[in-house]
C-alpha cells in the first residue's frame, strides 16, 4: 500500500530524539501495529507547496497535524482545501488526522472554530456510534491521544458521524466512502505528547496540563485505530 503523507508543519527535529523522526517514521511505527498490512509512505510536505505529481500514484493520503487552523488566511491552507475537493471529487482515499480531520470538514463545507472548551490533551476516550466494516477489530470506545485548540462543530452535507464525546462532539466522521477524519493523534508516544504540553505552558492552563499529565499512561487503541485507516484506506 503507498500512501502519500501530506505534511502540515514538519515535526521538529529538536523532538527526533523522543519522535526517532519525522511524520514517515511517526506513522511508519503506527502502522507497524498493523503488520497485515505492508506500508510505504512518501512525505510531502505541502506547507511548502509540495504534492505528487499524479494523485493515483498513490493508493490513499494522509493528511497530519499542524500548528495552524484550517481557517487561517494563509495561501498553503487554501491550497491545501483546493486539493482536498479534488481529491474528495476524484474518489481517492483520505485519512485525515487532527488539523486533517478539521481540514476534511473546512474544506468539504462544514465549520471549525476555537473550541470554547479549551485545550484537549492527554489521553481521551471516544464513543463509537456507529459499525462499520471496516472498523475492524470492533471496539465500543476508543483511547487516542489529543493536542488541539479547534474542533469540528459542523460536518459537511455528506458526513457522517463515527465517534465522540462530551468534550469532542465530532471526534471521527467520514464524508462520503473515501475520507476518514480522526481527531486524535493515534500515531502519537505519551512522551511527544507530553513534550508539547511542556512547550506551551504559556498558552495551556497549569490544570489542564496537570490533568492531562495523569493520563498519559492509560492504555490507547493504538493498534485498532491503526487497522481502522488502513482497512478504511484498502476498501
Amino acid at each position: 500500500m503507498n500512501l502519500a503523507v501530506l505534511s502540515c508543519g514538519s515535526i521538529p527535529e529538536s523532538y527526533y530524539p523522543i519522535t526517532g523522526g519525522g511524520y514517515d517514521v511517526v506513522f511508519g511505527r503506527l502502522f507497524a501495529h498493523a503488520p497485515q498490512f505492508e506500508v510505504n509512505l512518501t512525505t510531502f510536505e505541502v506547507v511548502d507547496g509540495e504534492y505528487p505529481d499524479d494523485p493515483s500514484d498513490f493508493d490513499g493520503f494522509l493528511v497530519t497535524g499542524s500548528s495552524a487552523s484550517v481557517y487561517d488566511d494563509t495561501e498553503w491552507v487554501k491550497e491545501l482545501a483546493r486539493y482536498f475537493q479534488t481529491l474528495y471529487s476524484a474518489g481517492s482515499k483520505l485519512v485525515g488526522v487532527c488539523f486533517g480531520h478539521q481540514m476534511m470538514a473546512h474544506a468539504l463545507g462544514g465549520k471549525v472554530v476555537r473550541s470554547p472548551k479549551g485545550w484537549g490533551i492527554g489521553v481521551k476516550s471516544f464513543e463509537v456510534y456507529e459499525q462499520e466494516a471496516w472498523l475492524n477489530p470492533p471496539l465500543k470506545q476508543f483511547e487516542v491521544l489529543m493536542s488541539c485548540q479547534d474542533q469540528v462543530v459542523e460536518m459537511p452535507p455528506d458526513g457522517k458521524l463515527l465517534a465522540g464525546s462530551d468534550f469532542c462532539n465530532v471526534g471521527m466522521f467520514k464524508v462520503g466512502e473515501n475520507m476518514l477524519g480522526i481527531q486524535g493523534h493515534p500515531e502519537f508516544l505519551p512522551a511527544f505528547s507530553e513534550a508539547l504540553m511542556n512547550a506551551r505552558t504559556d498558552r495551556i492552563p497549569a490544570d489542564t496540563i496537570a490533568a492531562a499529565r495523569k493520563t498519559l499512561d492509560q492504555p490507547r487503541s493504538t493498534a485498532e485505530l491503526a487497522t481502522w485507516m488502513l482497512n478504511f484506506i484498502n476498501g
